[in-house]
């Protein structure tokens, strides 16, 4: 688990702080700089064969990240897995789909469309290693829309149906 601090001026960092666990890192920037160099941060520390994403206010359900890797590792062509979500808000919940397949998420992305729910996804460290991936500033508040336009003709695409994250 790597979590980046963006300088928050809250008690995020002492509640992460609070957490001995050396399988945790924990990294405080000094000045906020914003969520893309939060995001590369974090991915310049990861070392593993698979990275997912997530923010601090949303719940993955136990299962994902298993879910997730079993996918990948049965798919080695998709590079991107993300899932459908559960929107939470005030004691209430819905269901949000996601386009489920590679034509369907490119289609989304050609137009505009929810194609993945970013703090949803995993990929392979491979494909962005390979390709010198990571985020930039070019899509305004959608750092993850260049970074899928960038890979979506260099990996596959897909999303899980099932809700593997409950978002706020």
């Amino acid at each position: 688990l790597i979590v980046v601090d963006d300088a928050s001026s809250d008690s995020s960092w002492s509640i992460i702080e609070g957490f001995d666990d050396s399988r945790i890192v924990k990294i405080r920037l000094s000045e906020p700089k914003g969520i893309v160099n939060a995001l590369n941060t974090a991915l310049e520390v990861a070392g593993t064969e698979f990275v997912a994403r997530m923010d601090a206010d949303d719940i993955a359900r136990n299962d994902r990240f298993e879910k997730q890797v079993d996918f990948l590792k049965s798919h080695p062509e998709v590079g991107v897995c993300g899932s459908s979500i559960k929107i939470i808000k005030d004691g209430l919940s819905c269901y949000v789909r996601y386009p489920e397949n590679h034509d369907e998420i490119l289609c989304s992305l050609a137009i505009y469309k929810r194609s993945f729910c970013h703090p949803t996804v995993m990929m392979r460290r491979s494909v962005l290693n390979r390709h010198k991936m990571q985020y930039t500033e070019e899509y305004k508040h959608a750092e993850d829309l260049s970074l899928w336009h960038g890979l979506m003709h260099e990996t596959r695409f897909h999303n899980l149906q099932e809700p593997l994250l409950a978002y706020r």
